[in-house]
């Protein structure tokens, strides 16, 4: 019997023994587990803080950067550097192209003005210089201005002088009463006579103006571009006894690359793809009525009291600049164009309104001109009907096409990445160019 009893305890033992050390096991195991995996996370840890981030930097709009996180490697480490000087090779190239191709070879009309006078006599001698080649030298044995000769260089004017016309008839109605007469006609004018001669007449006026169209590549007065540097603030005389502040001067110069660069775009889509300039009848520009250039800020104090920069503005003088965002800024409060672009530390936007006759089938044609020209883009575009006959009766001739009124208003844009190191030291202020901006 007590051998049984032993048997009994036995197996109570075992079934009692056997789940407490699965337990005990398992509590075992789970803390070994948890231990290790801290053992891993700690060196995980240590080694995640000797990584290291490889970068390359975006290159430009619709290029995303390139960033990997990795152990420090002698190989990888190799390869982004060498690419990094690629990129940035390549960066540098194409900003130095952008350079150019806004630039366009432009330089100051005057050595030794800018971006001060070498010495007091440049400083005085220099800015009349400069505003006799804007104005003009007067006198009988002076020169035009140079927003004169530049519209002739484009080959533009204006339809031929009324009484040049009128004499031309006088002599047509001569010759056509000449004939008469030899016809028998005893000097008595027929109905039929009166109206072949009216009709010869009309003939004679519009070959007249189409022979002028022929001629030239686009109508304009011949003063248009000087007007428009005039209502910007240019004087319309070199003769006063003080030479406006560098800052102005500068104003003026700046003034004329901009309209040298709408008149270069004008030019160059009145011209053909092999390079022959187009005449009105041909050319998608036909009449330039009116231009208007935005002033800059440094001119408008002067244009309000009728100065020209000689008195020391005031501290409220300058335009604010806004802070840029990658190579646009947007900046709705700044502009309500198309673009959202406003002058900041990189570039300036100059404004351009054109009142012009075209060839309504190539407006887009006359859009993507500017475009291709220099950083140019058309922020505003208006559309009017165009009275034909009116416009033909006073001399203008613009072809079988079917023509309208455009008013387009162009930002042209300049990097300061050469304009800066041409801006006198007055004129960055008053613009409120930080030293190193640009």
């Amino acid at each position: 019997m007590k051998g049984h009893i032993v048997i009994v305890i036995s197996c109570v033992v075992i079934v009692v023994v056997l789940p407490v050390a699965y337990v005990i096991s398992s509590g075992m195991l789970s803390s070994f587990q948890e231990e290790q995996q801290n053992t891993i996370s700690q060196a995980q840890r240590r080694l995640a803080g000797l990584e290291v981030s490889y970068t390359l930097p975006a290159a430009g709009p619709g290029v995303e950067a390139v960033t990997v996180q990795r152990l420090p490697n002698e190989r990888l480490t190799a390869w982004f550097r060498e690419a990094l000087r690629e990129r940035m090779a390549d960066v540098a190239a194409v900003t130095e192209q952008g350079i150019e191709f806004n630039r366009k070879g432009y330089e100051p009309l005057v050595g030794g003005l800018f971006p001060a006078p070498a010495s007091d006599v440049d400083r005085q001698v220099r800015p009349y210089d400069l505003l006799r080649l804007l104005v003009g030298s007067g006198g009988a044995d002076g020169r035009p201005s140079l927003y004169i000769t530049m519209l002739e260089e484009a080959r533009a004017g204006m339809p031929p002088a009324p009484e040049r016309v009128a004499e031309a008839l006088r002599r047509e109605r001569s010759e056509f009463l000449a004939d008469i007469d030899r016809e028998g006609g005893g000097g008595q004018l027929t109905v039929e006579d009166r109206r072949r001669l009216e009709q010869r007449l009309r003939d004679a006026r519009i070959a007249r103006y189409a022979q002028t169209a022929r001629r030239l590549s686009f109508y304009a007065e011949p003063d248009l571009l000087l007007r428009a540097a005039r209502a910007a603030g240019l004087p319309s005389s070199a003769s006063m006894q003080t030479p406006p502040r560098p800052a102005v001067l500068f104003g003026f110069q700046f003034d004329f690359w901009v309209l040298s660069e709408i008149t270069a775009a004008i030019t160059r889509i009145n011209t053909s793809e092999t390079g022959r300039r187009l005449s009105i009848d041909e050319s998608p520009i036909k009449r330039i009525v009116s231009i208007q250039l935005e002033p800059l800020p440094v001119n408008q104090p002067q244009r309000e009291r009728g100065g020209f920069g000689l008195e020391e503005p005031g501290e409220t003088t300058g335009v604010q600049l806004q802070e840029v965002n990658g190579v646009v800024k947007r900046d709705p409060d700044a502009t309500n164009t198309l673009t959202g672009r406003a002058s900041n530390p990189r570039y300036d936007i100059r404004p351009v309104t054109i009142s012009m006759v075209v060839d309504s089938s190539r407006i887009p044609e006359i859009i993507e001109g500017f475009r291709r020209r220099n950083f140019m883009a058309v922020s505003d575009l208006q559309l009017s009907s165009v009275d034909v006959w009116e416009d033909l009766n006073q001399g203008f001739y613009y072809g079988s096409g079917h023509v309208i009124r455009a008013t387009m208003t162009i930002e042209t844009a300049w990097l300061r990445a050469w304009t800066r190191g041409l801006m006198p030291s007055d004129f960055k202020r008053l613009m409120g160019i930080q030293d190193g901006e640009g």
